[in-house]
């Protein structure tokens, strides 16, 4: 099987745009890594194998180097080359290396017709596992988020003070999120939150505000100072949001860049349905015995 693999994101890596990677065969060492899961730490968990498993990021070498630091030590630190990687390409990646230094193959696993509701026991073959759209080539920097209610900023302080903090945007709503792109720094920084999918994303969401801007015409009319967003804190997400802003900012970090999708189409089981019907799997699965 090829072992150089595409990022469908990509990540700098001492100045050059780093668009591919190799992936080393894996050997005791790596399965020791693969499968030594931390269920409390899914992020590192997946650094950890991408650590073991690439040959390198650009110029940066990372495998052999982790492996031997694993042998001697029982852990892996995790290069700053990996750090930076997206959270998307992170579970590109998972896949690409279970598929090509692992298995293709994930044996009995269930799966259920989404028409006929046909429950069916299946091999995943991942090697059917395709990218939903074609790989476009470009250098990604920020994630745009346009809100429908936006955040109504109050300045600091009481109205009657002859002073308040921030005053000249007392009143403006802000209708727009810039984020940089989510990494797997980001995602190990928030993984204790990591079981609760919706708390997990609006920290990541808090953790990568880039700015946050009044449009009106397309053109920006206002953008909040960093101090006053560090001022208000998770508030932001937690108090003065609403769910059809959060659902969009949710939708913006998590579906925005490209990522291989973790199922593909199967035709189901009953003679008498036999359509084509997804069937996924968990990365809970990944690396079993």
């Amino acid at each position: 099987m090829e072992r150089v693999k595409k990022l469908l994101v990509g990540v700098p890596v001492n100045g050059t745009y780093v668009t591919e990677v190799e992936i080393l065969k894996s050997n005791g060492i790596a399965e020791r890594v693969f499968t030594d899961k931390l269920p409390e730490k899914p992020y590192t968990w997946m650094g950890n194998v991408l650590s073991a498993a690439l040959k390198n990021l650009g110029d940066e070498p990372i495998g052999e180097k982790c492996r031997n630091e694993y042998l001697n030590t029982r852990s892996i630190t995790i290069p700053n080359a990996l750090l930076n990687l997206s959270i998307a390409d992170v579970h590109t990646l998972l896949l690409e290396v279970h598929r090509t230094a692992w298995r293709p193959v994930i044996k009995k696993q269930e799966a259920i017709c989404k028409y006929c509701g046909t429950k069916m026991l299946v091999d995943i073959d991942l090697n059917k596992i395709e990218p939903e759209e074609p790989y476009e080539e470009k250098v990604w920097e920020e994630l745009s988020c346009d809100l429908d209610d936006g955040f109504t900023f109050h300045a600091f302080g009481k109205p009657t003070d002859d002073v308040r903090m921030f005053d000249e945007y007392d009143g403006v709503t802000f209708n727009r999120m810039t984020f940089r792109i989510p990494t797997l720094r980001d995602g190990i920084k928030c993984e204790t939150y990591s079981d609760d999918n919706v708390g997990f994303w609006r920290r990541i969401a808090y953790g990568t505000l880039e700015s946050l801007q009044a449009v009106t015409d397309e053109k920006v009319t206002h953008e909040l100072p960093k101090e006053a967003i560090i001022a208000i804190g998770m508030k932001l997400f937690d108090v003065h949001l609403f769910t059809d802003d959060l659902f969009k900012i949710r939708e913006t970090l998590r579906e925005t860049l490209p990522i291989l999708p973790y199922f593909y189409q199967d035709e189901c089981v009953n003679s008498s349905c036999k359509r084509m019907t997804p069937v996924s799997m968990e990365a809970s699965n990944f690396f079993s015995d």
